[in-house]
């Protein structure tokens, strides 16, 4: 699976998927930029409707293998109208109305533009990092860089993001999370190179890859 943030539209690609994706998702507000979800394989990927819309916290059902996982496609954004609401803000409101979906097959994956570093004030935010952290958590749902490199929130050894593409300006911004019981199968994480990637992007790729079903 491929989870794109800042993603045009698929119909506005000129060019063909080699090989075709099994089932693909777009959410955006304009062509030019969202998030693109892409299946390949026998796995296929549906959009799971919601009361609310949060931009982007994006539920998915990944069903590959007679196995269901609940995935959720994040891109934290800024929002000017509701500041207190705006990044990790943004990831905390949608996990208390999708806190039931939330179970031992779930993964978020994504720009979460938040790191324990900027943990602010709750009267600056509606909650902060630490906080979103905690929630997943006690429902036994991990960073996977973290719990498999037992390293803790804002001391972390390795960047996914370069400010302005410069290396020294590094951070850990995007975060794969899973639960405990996903991570424990055999499973492997990683973090894209800089200087195989900074030409691309100023974000690193993240995979997590785990053992099926079996």
């Amino acid at each position: 699976m491929l989870i794109i943030q800042e993603c045009e539209d698929f119909e506005q690609y000129s060019f063909e998927f080699d090989p075709e994706p099994a089932s693909k998702i777009w959410v955006g507000d304009m062509k030019s930029k969202g998030v693109g979800i892409l299946s390949f394989g026998n796995c296929i990927v549906e959009k799971i409707e919601a009361t609310t819309d949060f931009r982007f916290m994006i539920p998915v059902r990944v069903l590959a293998k007679e196995e269901e996982i609940t995935l959720f496609a994040v891109w934290a954004m800024n929002d000017k109208i509701q500041p207190r609401n705006r990044y990790i803000g943004q990831v905390w409101l949608a996990l208390q109305e999708f806190e039931p979906l939330l179970n031992e097959r779930t993964v978020l994956i994504g720009d979460f533009n938040s790191n324990a570093i900027w943990d602010f004030p709750k009267r600056a935010r509606v909650t902060n990092h630490s906080e979103v952290v905690c929630f997943l958590s006690e429902r036994k749902i991990q960073s996977v860089y973290h719990f498999l490199e037992k390293q803790q929130h804002g001391e972390e050894g390795a960047n996914t993001f370069f400010l302005y593409r410069k290396p020294e300006r590094g951070y850990h911004i995007d975060f794969c999370f899973a639960s405990e019981n996903l991570i424990a199968r055999e499973s492997n994480f990683e973090i894209g190179k800089i200087e195989e990637w900074i030409g691309r992007s100023d974000h690193m790729p993240i995979m997590f890859e785990f053992q099926g079903k079996t």
